[in-house]
């Protein structure tokens, strides 16, 4: 496998090599404009692009609720907080 080097030019106009934060948020600000409310969600590569901007830079669990409409397309994103598998508040049904 070949090794690039990502260049990028800094506030000064002088190129200079990226490095892995420079790329990473880049990738994010990209993703974050393609992925907005209203996108549909048509595919699992969709999903995956979504999930990747909203909670790839979280260290937890995290639980959330995503609200489609009848096209799938994302009419809410609400993130309901931070907790493990063994706090998490599960109802049994009566």
């Amino acid at each position: 496998m070949t090794v690039k080097t990502l260049i990028v030019r800094d506030e000064g106009g002088v190129f200079t090599p990226a490095n892995d934060e420079i790329i990473v948020s880049a990738a994010k600000a990209h993703l974050s404009r393609r992925i907005r409310k209203g996108v549909a969600f048509t595919s699992p590569k969709v999903v995956r692009d979504y999930l990747a901007v909203s909670l790839g830079a979280r260290e937890c669990d995290y639980f959330c609720l995503a609200l489609l409409d009848a096209r799938h397309r994302l009419s809410l994103w609400n993130s309901l907080g931070a907790r493990s598998m063994g706090q998490a508040f599960i109802p049994a049904k009566s």
